[in-house]
């Protein structure tokens, strides 16, 4: 059964006015409208989007912007709602931003949207990190950063879903909403930023026996819609579902859309949100610490790993930092309330000592149970007063137990002499505050 016999089994009127060729060769249809689907929940309307939908109605230039993880990376929701979008508005020049990054969640985002996103401009930011989490602190940092940059961009915050939670947006249910989707609920009100809610068609249709959360192909022996094959990242019918909800709820907005007016930043709904927070290569404190140019013809034969995921390491990092020897350091000086690393990570990796100002050091693995893959990963260190901090990361002699801790522990198995490395590739240095370079590094860099 293809998607247009699936729409026909569940009475309801397939796509509406995309051409498959606009679609490109990854992308299947664009999806189900459903337009006669009609439910309150899913749209928290708010202020709306004024700005960018009065320029798309002038037929003006539209940068859309997407910020989230691997749903928003995957050739889902985000491609065929830009499909859409040419589509409704075939007078507007619409260009995409993708600024996705799988496995990420809005912590991360608050630190890197200026630099992958906000330096293009967007007309239209769509936010996407409930699966992966996010506060109330980084998400209205997000939001204050975007506004700050300029204050005519529009926000939308979309809400995905994991696939044992769809019984709950059934039509007599309550949604097991996530602390994520809250925390994005409770800024979304204060400022007047809509949220959409991918959950609630996708619940209909699994309590009227027409979908499953979870299948192998996208549709079932009984005719029945896969929503995904893993639980998390949608599929087929499921990602034209996603698409359909965001197109239609964008229409409901554009219904009752009112003339734009300047928007006034209010003051932050808290003291402590990551409006602050910022990135910067973990190079510029490399001292005299090898450098490797991600970008470079010989940088494959300088990293310990070639295969899985390495042109996602290439896209995010265009420099690591090598910490091969133990008692290799890196020092980070900076003055604010938050400090973490973004590193490449791997069977290769090492354990790092933490010194924060003259308190005790921790010990923090950049060796995980997922690291039988080249991974990008980050981590923060907790809170600290609001002064100036100097951390100082120093690689360890011992290794962990890797094989212990693996989940893949086969391909430990195969291929133990990969997992022998001790090092650690640094990315980025993530702060809630204001760096400040330490003399000593900039000298370094300079000779």
């Amino acid at each position: 059964m293809n998607s247009k016999d699936y729409a026909k089994s569940i009475g309801v009127d397939f796509a509406r006015g995309i051409d498959l060729r606009d679609m490109g060769e990854v992308t299947q249809d664009y999806g189900f409208m459903l337009p006669e689907y009609d439910n309150p929940r899913e749209l928290h309307r708010r202020e709306g989007l004024p700005h960018v939908l009065d320029r798309l109605e002038q037929g003006q230039d539209v940068k859309v912007g997407y910020i989230g993880g691997s749903i928003t990376l995957q050739q889902g929701w985000r491609p065929r709602t830009t499909a859409w979008l040419k589509s409704r508005f075939p007078k507007a020049d619409i260009v995409e931003i993708n600024a996705a990054i799988n496995g990420t969640g809005a912590d991360f985002g608050a630190a890197r949207i200026e630099q992958h996103l906000l330096v293009h401009n967007p007309d239209l930011i769509f936010v996407e990190f409930a699966v992966n989490g996010g506060s109330e602190q980084d998400i209205e940092g997000m939001v204050r950063k975007i506004w700050r940059n300029n204050p005519s961009t529009d926000i939308c915050f979309v809400y995905t879903l994991k696939s044992d939670q769809i019984p709950s947006y059934g039509p007599q249910s309550e949604p097991s909403f996530p602390s994520s989707i809250k925390a994005f609920e409770t800024v979304g009100e204060y400022y007047g930023i809509p949220g959409i809610f991918l959950g609630y068609v996708v619940g209909d249709l699994y309590a009227r026996d027409k979908l499953v959360p979870k299948a192998a192909e996208w549709i079932d022996r009984e005719g029945r819609a896969a929503f995904s094959k893993d639980g998390v990242h949608p599929v087929g019918i499921g990602d034209q579902l996603y698409a359909g909800t965001v197109a239609r709820c964008i229409l409901k907005m554009l219904e009752s859309k009112k003339n734009p007016a300047p928007r006034v930043l209010k003051a932050p709904l808290f003291a402590n949100n990551w409006e602050r927070a910022t990135m910067k290569e973990a190079a510029e404190f490399s001292g005299s610490l090898e450098v490797l140019d991600t970008r470079a013809d010989d940088f494959s034969a300088k990293f310990p790993y070639t295969g899985y995921n390495l042109e996602t390491i290439k896209t995010i990092y265009p420099r690591l930092v090598k910490l091969a020897v133990p008692g290799d350091t890196i020092t980070v000086k900076f003055k604010g309330t938050i400090l973490g690393i973004a590193d490449a990570g791997g069977p290769f990796s090492g354990q790092l000592r933490v010194t924060v100002d003259s308190h005790l050091p921790i010990l923090i693995n950049r060796f995980t149970v997922h690291s039988a893959n080249l991974r990008h990963q980050y981590f923060y260190l907790p809170e600290m007063e609001d002064a100036e901090h100097t951390v100082t990361f120093t690689l360890m002699p011992e290794a962990s137990d890797k094989r212990h801790m693996l989940l893949n522990k086969a391909d430990y198995d195969q291929n133990p002499e990969a997992y022998e490395g001790n090092e650690v590739y640094l990315g980025q240095m993530l702060i809630v505050g204001e760096f400040l370079l330490l003399k000593e590094n900039k000298e370094a860099r300079d000779k």
